[in-house]
């Protein structure tokens, strides 16, 4: 039996395949593990003293990442819709082209950043928060996952003067990866900036 990217993440955090914690099902952090971060309110944070010590830089990647997501996402719909004009499409595909590959590149790269070096360093500062940042590590192997699929969508990206039906296919694998991105940051920022913060 073949050995599934499910199969990779379960055996980082055991019961990953729970709708409530997988990160493309998923719809908030699991109350089980909320129970075992500190109470922190995302509007204090940039007041906290430590805010400049890496937490303000994580997030302001995290901003960036997203937006680079959600631009893709929302030319893709776009094109796939028809919305686009036929004498903007060429040049709105190739934006949309351009971006898709800094999204997939920066994705990998920071993923690899968090694996190796940010998520061990915290996981062994504040040992209450392991199952947590496991599940932070599952995350990255399905989204990982998620980005060579829309990567292997933008190996066979429509030719500028394709149709809207051409671009479907890259429009629903950027909206799966977008999604799962949001629902992974958000809830990653609730684990790992209150780590920064010295707040465990």
């Amino acid at each position: 039996m073949a050995y599934t990217v499910l199969d990779a993440a379960k055996a980082r955090f055991p019961g990953y395949d729970d709708p409530a914690f997988n990160v493309l099902s998923r719809t908030r952090l699991d109350a089980r593990l909320c129970a075992l971060l500190p109470v922190s309110r995302r509007e204090d944070w940039p007041n906290h003293a430590n805010y400049a010590q890496g937490a303000e830089d994580l997030r302001a990647i995290h901003a960036a990442m997203l937006q680079n997501a959600a631009n893709v996402t929302h030319a893709l719909a776009a094109l796939a819709s028809g919305d686009v004009q036929a004498t903007e499409r060429a040049a709105v595909a190739r934006r949309a082209h351009g971006i898709a590959r800094r999204v997939v590149d920066h994705l990998h790269v920071h993923h690899r950043i968090e694996d190796q070096r940010l998520f061990p360093q915290f996981a062994r500062a504040n040992p209450k928060i392991e199952r947590a940042i496991a599940l932070l590590e599952a995350d990255h192997k399905v989204l990982d996952a998620a980005a060579n699929v829309f990567d292997q969508a933008l190996r066979s990206y429509p030719a500028a003067e394709a149709g809207p039906a051409a671009y479907e296919h890259a429009a629903r694998t950027a909206e799966q990866l977008d999604r799962a991105m949001r629902r992974h940051i958000a809830d990653e920022e609730d684990i790992v900036i209150p780590a920064y913060l010295g707040l465990h």
